[in-house]
């Protein structure tokens, strides 16, 4: 008669897969100082964790500054330190300035694959990969890749300015420098993926009735890397948006779409479209 014997041995390779933070509060502190109306100086400390999803509970500025998370994958920890001027000149001229400095950590597995990069599936991909062109807000830095880097620290400083043409039409004109340095392991030193160097962006907005809009942008970057190991690069050039936006009267039924392409780039155009019912 054979005879069997079980055994407790784990035969199973280890799961290298899994990273995380260490469990620490997030404190976010901010001050303001106006000079009178439409004219303040706002300051602010910032630690976050990106969500999962495109959607949170939770606070998503810290006074006039927003937390800024376009660098960051999922579950990724950033600490933000921002100054931030905003100044009315008269009722049609907006002018805006900023400093700020970000130290990045997206969570890497022990095997050195970015962690969000194995759980795609489990996040809001849909939300999170539309283009920031389609909110029609004032985004002067518009990143245009995933944060392909497990560690890093930049610095930015910005100038805008914002024009009212008329009740309807608005022009928009502004700069980014940024300067980047990677902080991983086999990295350090390098420029961060995405990153270039000067970024001047130029915008016009149609507002149509009720809630619509249409817009045009032309975006000029600087050469760029790709990726951490700077074997890939993109050299500078023009890159032109176009974006519509409708809702319906009752708020149910809403609309977006987005064609972005470059100028002098032998790639495809980009395009982008969201319908959304709500009951």
């Amino acid at each position: 008669m054979a005879s069997h014997r079980a055994s407790v041995q784990d035969l199973f390779a280890p799961n290298t897969e899994g990273a995380e933070h260490s469990r620490k509060l997030l404190p976010r502190v901010g001050a303001s100082l106006g000079f009178g109306p439409g004219r303040a100086l706002h300051w602010a400390y910032q630690e976050s964790v990106r969500a999962p999803g495109a959607h949170t509970s939770a606070p998503v500025a810290t006074g006039a500054i927003a937390v800024d998370n376009q660098y960051q994958l999922a579950g990724s920890y950033a600490r933000k330190r921002a100054l931030q001027l905003d100044w009315e000149l008269g009722t049609t001229t907006f002018v805006g300035a900023s400093l700020s400095g970000q130290s990045i950590s997206n969570l890497v597995a022990a095997s050195g694959v970015l962690f969000a990069k194995r759980t795609g599936a489990l996040f809001d991909n849909m939300t999170n990969i539309a283009p920031v062109v389609l909110n029609a807000q004032t985004t002067l830095n518009t990143y245009e890749i995933t944060p392909i880097f497990g560690h890093g620290d930049l610095a930015q400083a910005s100038a805008s300015v914002n024009h009212l043409l008329g009740p309807r039409w608005s022009v928009l004109g502004s700069y980014v420098y940024t300067d980047s340095r990677n902080t991983g392991a086999g990295y350090v030193g390098n420029l961060l993926p995405g990153f270039a160097r000067d970024v001047a962006l130029g915008q016009a907005t149609w507002r149509h009735e009720a809630r619509s809009f249409s817009l045009l942008r032309m975006t000029w970057r600087g050469e760029r890397y790709t990726d951490e190991a700077k074997t890939l690069q993109n050299p500078s050039g023009w890159s032109m948006a176009l974006g519509h936006g409708w809702e319906s009267s009752d708020r149910r039924w809403s609309f977006t779409g987005t064609v972005r392409t470059g100028l002098c780039s032998e790639d495809k155009p980009t395009l982008w479209a969201l319908v959304r019912y709500r009951d």
